[in-house]
């Protein structure tokens, strides 16, 4: 059984499609007031721990993508291609590479 959801931070022509077919939206909205609290969380920091993730798949081999991705699935080539602009080659670059240009790390 399929369920189609939209998040309430989804961009508003997203929770407009959504409401016309039904799908109420979901989840928490995001309130930036409290991450200048103590132990706040910025979306910001997550959204950069989840990029961090998504590259530690790869290493400085050159194709590595490719063969994890085998047995990964297709989320991990979609994943790197956000991170690097929609760019495919660059996706299936290097890790060094990738932390220069697209976090401004050096390796």
């Amino acid at each position: 059984m399929e369920e189609e959801f939209c998040l309430k931070d989804s961009p508003q022509e997203v929770i407009d499609v959504g409401e016309k077919s039904g799908i109420r939206p979901k989840g928490r909205s995001y309130n930036q007031e409290y991450s200048i609290k103590p132990c706040g969380i910025k979306a910001s920091e997550v959204a950069f721990g989840i990029k961090c993730a998504c590259v530690s798949i790869i290493d400085d081999n050159p194709g590595t993508l490719k063969e994890i991705a085998v047995g990964a699935g297709p989320w991990h080539i979609e994943s790197m291609k956000m991170i690097c602009n929609g760019d495919e080659e660059k996706s299936n670059g290097v890790l060094s590479d990738i932390l220069d240009e697209f976090f401004g790390l050096k390796l």
